[in-house]
């Protein structure tokens, strides 16, 4: 009987899991699915792959979109890999609906995190409550960032693994650390994979101190090459996509750009410094980790309620709507251009973990500590330029990351480690009781003092304006009701992690005074953090977030516009669509092959063309408008927008219900030069693209002169054609005639990794031309041009994941059969 009470916690915390994922979640049993803005901008952005795909399943999957920035590789964005056998087990673990599998993989996840350090498995099940329900979990579940909520839900399984390799069995730990990690990275969110990688780091330096001082440093080695084979390993399996995204990132936002003006912003290779901070924390912002509306909470206005001061004050004004209004004002008042709420690590967890800071023992708490204040200076990115600098300029792959705010979520693991452990030491016995009662004092002092302090002087925060007030035509007299309310905000959530750390301090004191059972104390606990975070994750994720599926299609319903220019039987052409965020939606990229679109990990060229031309030009069509008298006068003007026109941008949408300008000076898919602008730099040549007639003339890097030597002296024949006959995403045929060798220029963007070209049936090499462009010289008389994109990083990479998740799988099953015959010699 006694052994069968020892196996209950481990039985019932699955199930237990699952119930309370879908609790939480209860609106997926109806049907209904978050309406998640970055799902429906990765569907719009998608939607071209998909199709394709789905049309032509016998066919290998298209690895180029054209449906945004023009074109550029899918492998960002969609893409179907091949030859990792270790993605079947992944795929096990995402039966049933989602979100409700996120939460029950990083809840799964924390509990064996937990039971590797050797704690009790009731406060196991706590503990990984703690992980999961971080408010900020449902914040990137409510906006859609599907991959980075997965990343995390396998932080605490890749950890887990590494702390059984080194504190248990060596070598089934290394191979648990190799699925593990493979899962992890497969979720396809690299800065999650990287902060994690900084924990796992700090971790082993740990180890090391106590395998030193313990004088058990050959056993360190062997656990570490173990645990270094599994890594590897882990990272083969998945080499089927890290290729080809590491062979992307080269030539993206996250490689840097070529051109020498921004290089001071750029670090070294790497993305500008004023962009990968843009969202940073202030360092008063980071007391969010205990005080959720320290700062306002998320930038809408849900937080306000009816009767507040600022809906008070629009009644007075005689706004009829008073309470709708006040939902468009901002609460937040930080200084981050936006944010979906605060990093809410729970006041209990909070607590625990500066209980853990006194009480714990090893070095546990040491790198803890370390890595904690690490992840609050870089969080501050801009307001700790310093760390931030000295980063991307000399820590591997730190600059490719932007949003350095999100480095925070390294506390949903540290925090809740920390003060579980805290509480597992607290009822071990092995410490004296006026120790824990001197911790509980400090720990609550610390913790709840600042909140008691906050609640009764809530203007010690700051003004409880963000400055912007005035530029969202906010009226003056109204700020003060606006202060106002943000600090009720504030006091109010004050008050309510102080009553929770009251709480949890008077729990703990009488689980230490032998008042209440251990087993009562974990429960207890685990429902004051379920209290504490449940709640507050409904803040940001409730009813209100999910709608049927039929609603969510609604969005990618055609618009009148749309039915006009789907009507033109040409191949292939471009829109802009100046009704919507150019270059920050994708919605239009659903139907069409867009100028714009959304990607934070666009063609770095690209970008540099937007910055240098095609958003000026937009500008000049936008500001024209005005004193166009005629619809004709307005498509006049896109003839003299040379970037929009070759990129054979053929419709421009002004209103998504009216008809669409036509561009009639769009250069076409291809078209001939007659002289080149010859440069010698990246800058040269952006620069001599607004010096010469693009029409006629193509502009190209020297490094391709070579290609283009049989062209001098030869006369140009005027009537020549050249005319795209078969597309498909990525593959192209063209058709041309000429009495005479040719310079063309193609209005598809240059990627040098996987494009190829044949003239006939011999392959020729690609020019760069225009900054952007494709370019080929080509033979005189009649002959058939076609490109494919097939980049030998995946095909090659197919191969090898095949390979390395083989002898993933046998190094997992080895580590098994080993830890198998072990306990059964033991056992004789």
């Amino acid at each position: 009987m006694k052994n069968v009470k020892k196996w209950i916690p481990y039985i019932i915390a699955v199930p237990f899991f699952v119930v309370l994922a879908y609790s939480y979640t209860p609106e997926v049993l109806k049907g209904k699915v978050v309406n998640q803005h970055d799902s429906a901008a990765w569907f719009g952005m998608a939607q071209e792959v998909i199709s394709y795909n789905k049309a032509f399943p016998h066919q290998d999957p298209t690895l180029w979109t054209n449906s945004m920035f023009s074109g550029m590789p899918a492998i960002p964005i969609s893409v179907v890999y091949k030859g990792d056998y270790t993605k079947y087990l992944y795929d096990l673990l995402f039966w049933g609906q989602r979100p409700p599998s996120y939460l029950i993989i990083c809840l799964i996840g924390g509990f064996l995190l937990f039971l590797a350090f050797g704690v009790n498995p009731w406060l196991s099940i706590v503990g990984a409550i703690g992980i999961t329900f971080c408010s900020y979990n449902f914040q990137i579940i409510e906006v859609g960032h599907n991959t980075k909520m997965l990343a995390i839900a396998f932080m605490p399984w890749v950890l887990a693994a590494v702390v059984y390799a080194y504190k248990k069995r060596a070598l089934l730990g290394a191979g648990l650390f190799a699925l593990a990690l493979s899962f992890q990275i497969k979720a396809n969110h690299p800065q999650i994979t990287y902060y994690l990688g900084m924990i796992v780091f700090c971790f082993v330096v740990a180890e090391v101190v106590t395998a030193i001082k313990e004088k058990k440093l050959r056993r360190f080695i062997i656990t570490s090459c173990a645990v270094l084979a599994g890594g590897l390993l882990g990272i083969a399996a998945n080499i089927n996509h890290l290729w080809p995204i590491q062979e992307y990132t080269s030539y993206s936002m996250r490689g840097g750009t070529e051109l020498s003006v921004d290089k001071d912003n750029a670090g070294s290779k790497g993305l500008k410094l004023d962009y990968a901070t843009q969202w940073s924390y202030s360092p008063g912002e980071t007391f969010n980790l205990l005080i959720p509306n320290y700062k306002g909470g998320a930038s809408n206005g849900e937080a306000f309620g009816k009767n507040t001061e600022c809906v008070q004050w629009l009644r007075e004004q005689g706004y009829a709507n008073a309470e709708k209004i006040v939902k468009t004002i901002p609460a937040y008042w930080g200084a981050q251009p936006s944010t979906a709420g605060p990093m809410y690590m729970g006041a209990v967890i909070v607590f625990l973990f500066v209980l853990g800071l006194f009480i714990t023992r090893g070095t546990l708490r040491w790198w803890m500590a370390t890595l904690g204040l690490v992840a609050i200076l870089l969080s501050w990115g801009g307001d700790a330029m310093w760390m931030t600098r000295f980063f991307s300029e000399n820590i591997p792959l730190y600059n490719k990351f932007r949003t350095v705010s999100m480095i925070l979520v390294i506390f949903q693991i540290l925090f809740p480690l920390l003060g579980i452990v805290a509480v597992q030491q607290l009822f071990d016995n092995k410490s004296e009781r006026t120790q824990m009662v001197k911790g509980l004092y400090w720990a609550g002092g610390i913790t709840a003092g600042f909140c008691l302090l906050l609640a009764l002087i809530p203007s010690l925060s700051g003004s409880f304006a963000s400055g912007d007030e005035a530029a969202m035509g906010l009226p003056k007299e109204m700020m003060g009701a606006l202060q106002s309310d943000r600090a009720a905000l504030l006091r109010v959530d004050a008050l309510r992690s102080l009553c929770f750390i009251i709480l949890t301090a008077g729990l703990l004191w009488m689980g230490i005074t032998k008042k209440m059972k251990p087993v009562w104390v974990f429960v207890s606990l685990g429902i004051l953090i379920l209290v504490d975070l449940w709640p507050m994750g409904k803040r940001y994720l409730n009813n209100d977030h999910f709608v049927t599926q039929r609603v969510f299609q609604q969005q990618f319903t055609k618009r009148p516009v749309d039915e006009m220019i789907l009507s033109d039987p040409d191949l292939y052409y471009r829109t802009l669509d100046l009704s919507v965020n150019t270059f920050n939606d994708s919605h239009v990229s659903y139907w069409h092959k867009t100028i714009g679109g959304y990607s934070p990990a666009k063609l770095q060229r690209y970008q540099d063309m937007i910055d240098r031309y095609i958003f000026p030009e937009m500008n000049t069509l936008i500001q024209g408008f005005s004193g166009f008298t005629s619809w004709e006068e307005a498509e006049e003007a896109i003839t003299h927008l040379p970037v929009l026109n070759m990129l054979n941008t053929k419709y421009v949408v002004i209103q998504p219900d009216g008809a669409p300008l036509v561009n009639a000076a769009a250069y076409d898919n291809a078209w001939f030069c007659y002289e080149i602008f010859w440069v010698e730099t990246p800058d040269d040549e952006i620069e001599g693209v607004g010096l010469v007639d693009l029409s006629t003339t193509a502009v190209i890097d020297k490094s391709f002169k070579e290609m283009f030597r049989h062209l001098e002296g030869v006369a140009a024949d005027k009537e020549a054609s050249i005319q795209l006959t078969q597309y498909a995403p990525n593959a192209l045929t063209f058709t041309y005639s000429s009495a005479s060798p040719q310079l063309a220029v193609f209005s598809d963007v240059w990627y040098p990794k996987g494009w190829k070209a044949w003239i006939d049936d011999t392959e020729v090499e690609i020019a760069r031309a225009n900054y952007l462009l494709r370019a080929l010289p080509i033979p005189e008389g009649n002959h058939t041009i076609r490109f494919a994109f097939a980049p030998a990083s995946y095909s090659k990479g197919a191969g090898y994941s095949r390979i390395s998740s083989i002898l993933l799988l046998l190094f997992l099953v080895s580590g098994l059969l080993v830890t198998w015959r072990k306990k059964t010699c033991q056992s004789c």
